[in-house]
Parts: C-alpha cells; structure tokens; sequence
C-alpha cells in the first residue's frame, strides 16, 4: 500500500487552513444598532455624566433603554409579570432626574435602573432563565460577567464584518488607531520645539479637553452596552446548570443561629429596664432619660444590626439543605425571631428618629435612612413569609420595594420636603433652633428657604441666610465678577438642558425675584 508524503510540493498544492475567528455573525441590522448604541454612549457620557445626572441623563438613558428594546424585543416571546413591572420601572425611575438633586437619590436609582434594566432585557432574550432569589443573582452576576468578556468578541466582529470590509471602514479605523501611538511620541516633542506651535496645541486643548474627555468615556463605554446586546441576541445561549450543592447542614445552621438568638433574646430582656421599675438595675447608676438622648443614641448601630441580620436569614434560606423546598423547622422558627427581632428593631430605630426629627428637625440623611428602613421592613416581612411560603422571591420583593422607595423620594422632591417641614417647624414653634446651614446643604430645593429665611424676625437667623444665599449665588449658580459694592451677575453656569431639573429652575425663578426685590 502506497503512503501519502508529505513534500513542498504537496504543501503549496493544498494550504494548511487556518483557524477561524469566533465572531458574531453581524448583519446590516445589527451594525446599523451598533451604531445607535454607539451615538447612545456618547450621549450619556455628554449630557449625562457630564450634565450633573439631570435632564440629560432622563434623556440619555431613555434613548439607550429604547434602543435595546427594539433590537432584543421579540415579538413571539412573550415575558411574564416581573420582568414587565422591572422594565416599567427602568423607565419611570429616570424622569426623576429631572426632578431632585438629591445625590443620594440619584446614585441608588442609578443602579435600580442598571438592575432594573438587566431583570428586564435578560426576561426578552433568555426562556430558560433561572427560577428563585439564587437564579436572579446567577442572572445579574452572568449578564455582568457576558458583558465583560464577550467585549474583545464584540469588537473583532465590528471591525471584520462583511459590510466593514467592503467599504474599507474596518482598514481607515485601524489606521487611524495606530496612527496615535506615533502622536503621542511626535506632538510632545513638536511642543517642546516651537513656542507657536506650543500656543497652538495649548489652545485647542484648553478649548477642547473637555469634550474630548466625554468623547473617550463614551467610547469606552460603548462596546460594554453593544457586547451586552450582541450576546444577548446572537449568542447561543447554554442552559443554566443546576448546582450539585446540596446545602449546608443543620446542624451547623441551627447552633449558629441558636447563639445570635440567645444575643438578641438578652437585648429584648435588657429593654424591660425602660418600662418597668424592678429591672432599673440594668441602667448605669448616673443614666437621666431624656428623649433627645434617647432618640440620638443607637439609630445607625440599629440600621447595621438590621442588614446583618438580613445577611443571615436570607443566606441561611438560600444555603441550608431543605425539604420540599423549605428549611428544617427549627431552622426556620430560629430564623423566623431574628425576622421579628430586626422589626423590632427597625420599628424602634423608626421611633427614635421621629423624635430626633420633632427635636431637631429634618436632614437628608435622616431621611433617606429612615426610607432604607421602611424598605428593610418590606423586605423582612417577605422573609418571614418566605419561611413558610417558599414561592415568595424575596429578591424580587426587594427590587421592587427599593425601586419604589427610590421613585418616591424622587418625584417627592425629598429636599424640598426636607426644607419645607423644616422652615414650618421652626415658624410654627416645633423645633427651637433653626439649622440654617441644613437649608443650605440642600442645594437647589433650598434656595427659595434661604430667601424666606432672609425676612426672618430672628436677626441672626436672617443674617445666616443672607451669607449662605450670597454663597449660593456666587459660588454655585452664577458666574460673577466682584466690585466695589460687591458683585456683578456675568451669567448662568447652569443654562445647558443637560443641566436642567425643576429644582435648579425653581431656584433660578426664586433668585432673580429677591435679585430685583432688593435693586
């Protein structure tokens, strides 16, 4: 039998092939969406990051959520109730934006809507997505981590793509891109040679820094949102693999929680002392009760102790080895006091800070805390049912319950509630002293306070406010030049929509009324 040699001869006649790049395969459609993402990340970086997260950004990620829509919606696949009330959220929780300029709010609901929005477009691509509070953390933990890793496979497929090749677009990008490691080394040392040209360079940079820097944001953040979009549509999908873990057994669980339980039993014993006579002996000799000190003492301990103990019930649900779906009883009755137990403690850190509240008024941290409890309540209150009701996804719960909260405090303006019960406790003989200074670290939703404040009786109170709304006006919203007699309005530093919410319009419309009141 004659074999086969390899030669040179053979080797030119039949080429060795060559290993095939993993790509998407993209078609128009997908470049075409590619694109609008691509102007969508550059929008938000623009209007968005840049704008203060105001109307800029309501607009942005409306764009961008819009986007996604319409390339991953698939008009056969229909999605059930909880994904459909997320992306109904994602949407709302936005405008809100343009509302409050509160950064506590604006932060959180940042990453509610991320969330949201993830719960949402994973629900219209994915029909074998996991079930239970584990499945939504594998789901967010996933579309992250795709995200992410499918971004160096996004890009080889935009860049080789057959519509790119035929228009030699893929050819220019790449030209362009490694034109700029020979800038880098040349425009330095064109600088340091010539002073005009040094002028010329200084120019275009103080001028243009700024929009450059949003440029390269958006660009950078493009291929993320893109990869997700890619993945989600064209990659196939693996079915989500069911854990070997069988559990943690009770006989570590139950020890665990019985001595934490035996803590708190003794704190709820300790309590006794503040109601009845024969337990005093728990309070230190010189204690003089005062509901001020009370009501200082122990509030943000309380919040801890609540989201520790949320830690331990809800990671003993998802660990613990379970029948039927539920825990051993005794694990789910020593769980169930930590549920009481920690409403207890939130109803008592609640009441603490409606006293500290009636004392001494209200502040934004008072305020969005007290919220973060209401919310741990929610979420404690479907714990408890989750021990007897295994359907409950306390996650879910949670991540509706937090949204809502979040769209509250936004469309309620909380620092303009904040101002106003603030101003009317103080008129209204409530609250002894007023904090000027809270009113001022309002920002914009304070501002028509300040000016009130300035009339007020009290002429250090009035004295107080006239500095801070001076500081207010030259050093935030307007751009001035000093004089001899004091200032002069140059302009706005605020006129852009992308800077626009209702609160900062307000604030302008209060100014300029006391501005010519006192001409």
């Amino acid at each position: 039998m004659q074999e086969n040699k390899v030669t040179p001869e053979t080797l030119e006649k039949e080429p060795i092939p060559q290993p095939v790049p993993d790509t998407f395969p993209l078609e128009k459609r997908d470049l075409i969406f590619a694109t609008l993402l691509l102007l969508g990340a550059l929008i938000l970086s623009t209007i968005g990051f840049f704008g203060g997260f105001n109307a800029g950004f309501t607009m942005a990620s409306l764009i961008i959520f819009a986007t996604i829509f319409l390339y991953l919606h698939n008009k056969n696949f229909k999605i059930g109730i909880f994904p459909s009330v997320c992306g109904i959220l994602a949407v709302i929780l936005p405008v809100s934006f343009s509302i409050t300029s509160n950064g506590e709010v604006k932060f959180w609901s940042f990453v509610a809507v991320i969330l949201l929005s993830l719960v949402f477009f994973n629900a219209l691509v994915a029909q074998n997505a996991p079930e239970g509070d584990l499945g939504i953390l594998r789901l967010v933990g996933s579309s992250f981590s795709n995200s992410l890793s499918f971004v160096p496979k996004t890009i080889l497929s935009l860049f080789s793509a057959e519509i790119i090749k035929k228009k030699g677009i893929g050819k220019i990008l790449l030209g362009i891109a490694l034109s700029i490691p020979v800038l880098l080394i040349v425009v330095p040392l064109l600088i340091s040679s010539d002073a005009a040209f040094s002028g010329l360079i200084q120019t275009i940079a103080e001028n243009s820094s700024n929009a450059v820097l949003k440029i390269v944001i958006g660009i950078i953040l493009a291929p993320f949102i893109i990869s997700f979009c890619f993945y989600s549509k064209l990659e196939e999908k693996k079915p989500f693999v069911k854990s070997n873990f069988k559990g943690i057994d009770s006989t570590i669980i139950i020890p665990f929680l019985s001595v934490i339980s035996v803590c708190y039993f003794a704190y709820l014993f300790s309590q006794l002392a503040y109601f009845f006579s024969a337990f005093r002996g728990f309070l230190p000799d010189n204690y003089a009760f005062s509901l001020s000190a009370y009501a200082r003492r122990g509030f943000f301990e309380m919040v801890i102790i609540a989201v520790i103990n949320f830690a331990i019930i809800f990671g003993a649900l998802l660990l613990s080895t379970k029948s039927e779906g539920k825990m051993g009883l005794p694990s789910r009755l020593l769980c169930l006091f930590m549920s009481v137990f920690t409403l207890v403690i939130i109803a008592t850190a609640l009441s603490k800070m409606i006293l500290y509240i009636e004392t001494f008024g209200m502040t934004r941290l008072r305020i969005t805390t007290s919220a973060f409890m209401l919310f741990l309540a929610i979420v404690f209150i479907s714990l408890v049912i989750r021990l007897f009701v295994p359907k409950i996804k306390v996650l879910k719960v949670a991540l509706i319950a937090a949204s809502a909260t979040l769209i509250a405090l936004g469309f309620l303006n909380v620092n303009r509630v904040i101002a106003d019960y603030n101003c009317w406790a103080y008129k209204e003989g409530f609250v002894e002293n007023m904090d000027v200074k809270t009113i001022y670290e309002l920002g914009d939703e304070g501002v028509p306070y300040l000016i009130e404040l300035t009339n007020d009786s009290d002429h250090f109170v009035a004295g107080q406010a006239k500095n801070f709304l001076d500081k207010v006006i030259q050093n935030e919203l307007y751009e001035v030049e000093q004089t001899k007699n004091g200032y002069k309005i140059i302009g706005k530093r605020y006129s852009g929509f992308d800077e626009f919410n209702f609160s900062r319009k307000t604030a302008y419309e209060a100014v300029e009324e006391y501005l010519n009141s006192t001409k």
